[in-house]
């Protein structure tokens, strides 16, 4: 991760032919006898750190895909075939995985990942008790949504036998009594409904759903999928899910949380929500429908914004009044963008920055930042720092990435990411 302080950037305005490095060196009081480049890659923030701390305001966080690490996480479904996957967790924690840190220690409200996943391959039914919004990043994927209702009055009992759930045929260890009327994990998926999110597509699955993702494009190769989380992460898994896991060797708790020596995790009692056919679809948002447009952003925050924003929420019960917006900015060769997080006139927001196509040049626009210039390619992101500084975002002639993750000739847009949050 590319970190950057507004003390070197404070030398660097002084010394514009002074790097970085060479400016952090002058703060430790060490001689840099060459100057290099404006920006200096370093390693991605520490493993040793154990609590979601935020970081001083006057730091540039960049994150390349080199310093993008991918984990095979313990969750409940890698115990059963057909949901491998690997996790890359930029803030916020792995929901009942507590002990993986995120690449970013800024908590900005929200858990956020990209998943790497086989094809026929994705997550099993679960739920959480908040919205989860998922971005296709690179090919189709499919959403399904449970047709019934899953959960039954065995999770909320520390007593129950959840291997009533699993049938004889599913089962390593031959359990009797499987319940005639409880279906079985494959014939649950099955039977879900679901919607099919093309790249750049997004969803935002609502709290109490049970649902799942599973990568069906066609090329039939592994595809990457962005996951965003509000709130502190809890999840249930489906019965069925926690049923078969167990038979597999899962060592969990009756709502599928793994039971570790570490930070034990414990979910809270989430109400079901059961949706009809279709009823997911005015939940889902079409890449293909985005038009570059100026919008309204939320009261006291700036009203010349240049992203679509098409996912907004919000609980209007929250006396801290938090939100995220989640939205795209086409960026055209020749008409830079100007973004700026948490400026005087609307203090109190945060600004995460992706590429989904193409490159972006990003250079510093106001008096503090002036020396600070970076490029971004596919899937990489930028924490713009919370002080106000402004930051031009730029189209970088290049071969941008086809809508089927692949290259085309087209070298006249790039596509962002942008996710605001208070």
């Amino acid at each position: 991760m590319t970190v950057h302080s507004d003390k070197e950037q404070r030398i660097q305005r002084d010394d514009p032919n002074i790097s970085t490095k060479a400016a952090a060196d002058v703060i430790s009081g060490q001689a840099c006898k060459k100057a290099a480049d404006v920006i200096t890659d370093v390693a991605a923030v520490s493993k040793k750190d154990t609590a979601v701390e935020r970081q001083t305001d006057s730091q540039i966080q960049v994150l390349h895909q080199s310093d993008m690490e991918e984990r095979v996480t313990a969750l409940l479904d890698a115990f059963i075939c057909g949901f491998q996957r690997t996790t890359t967790l930029f803030f916020g924690r792995i929901v009942s995985n507590p002990t993986d840190m995120p690449h970013f220690n800024d908590w900005l409200g929200y858990s956020m990942t990209y998943n790497r996943v086989p094809f026929g391959n994705g997550n099993a039914l679960h739920t959480h008790n908040s919205v989860e919004i998922f971005v296709a990043l690179d090919g189709d994927f499919e959403i399904g949504y449970a047709s019934g209702p899953c959960k039954d009055d065995f999770a909320d009992s520390e007593h129950a036998d959840v291997s009533d759930h699993v049938p004889k045929e599913e089962s390593d260890a031959g359990q009797e009594g499987f319940r005639q009327d409880t279906a079985s994990l494959q014939s649950l998926h099955s039977s879900c409904h679901g919607a099919v999110l093309q790249p750049f597509d997004m969803v935002a699955c609502p709290a109490g759903v049970y649902h799942y993702y599973m990568n069906v494009d066609k090329s039939q190769e592994d595809r990457q999928i962005l996951t965003i989380l509000p709130g502190r992460p809890a999840v249930h898994w489906a019965p069925q899910v926690v049923g078969n896991a167990r038979s597999k060797g899962a060592n969990c708790d009756n709502k599928g949380a793994l039971i570790t020596k570490d930070k034990p995790y414990h979910a809270p009692d989430l109400p079901e929500r059961v949706f009809a056919e279709n009823e997911m679809d005015p939940y889902v948002r079409k890449f293909g429908s985005y038009t570059d447009k100026r919008v309204t952003t939320p009261e006291g925050c700036d009203s010349d914004d240049p992203v679509d924003y098409v996912v907004h929420l919000a609980d209007p019960e929250d006396l801290n009044n938090k939100w995220i917006k989640v939205g795209y900015l086409e960026l055209r060769a020749g008409k830079p963008d100007i973004f700026v997080a948490n400026s005087s006139a609307a203090p109190g927001w945060d600004l995460l920055v992706i590429v989904l196509r193409g490159r972006a040049a990003v250079r510093g626009v106001s008096e503090k930042v002036t020396c600070f210039s970076e490029s971004l390619g596919k899937l990489e992101m930028m924490k713009l720092p919370s002080n106000g500084e402004k930051f031009e975002f730029s189209c970088k002639s290049c071969k941008s990435g086809s809508m089927n993750g692949g290259d085309s000739a087209d070298e006249m847009a790039t596509t962002l990411l942008v996710v605001k949050s208070s």
